[in-house]
């Protein structure tokens, strides 16, 4: 049985995000996106390496799906492009003590390591 695609205002960023394009808003390509616009916070995270192992499924899946659909705006795709080659705000966070709502936080082992 596929899982429920979770709601906008599931989102535990839902209440601050300014973002008009939501992984989780399942009519999200009948939204518009310009230029100017902020990017979902886990879609720009879910494009970074490690990410399925930082960001919880609920909201790393339908971000992934997003990254990959072919109706994704092009100026979001090229966001997302310099936003892959930064590093993770949600590792930066860790790193200063900080906990974000959404991230998992289960330790996994990472091969290789």
């Amino acid at each position: 049985m596929a899982m429920k695609q979770p709601e906008s205002h599931n989102c535990p960023r839902f209440d601050k995000c300014s973002a008009p394009l939501c992984p989780l808003d399942v009519d999200w390509r009948m939204r518009a996106h310009l230029p100017e616009d902020r990017i979902c916070f886990y879609l720009s995270e879910s494009v970074k390496p490690g990410a399925s192992t930082r960001i919880i499924a609920e909201l790393f899946e339908p971000a992934l799906r997003m990254t990959t659909s072919n109706n994704l705006p092009r100026v979001i795709k090229r966001k997302l492009a310099v936003s892959a080659l930064t590093t993770s705000r949600i590792e930066a966070g860790r790193r200063v003590g900080r906990s974000n709502q959404g991230v998992d936080t289960r330790k996994r082992r990472v091969e290789g390591v």
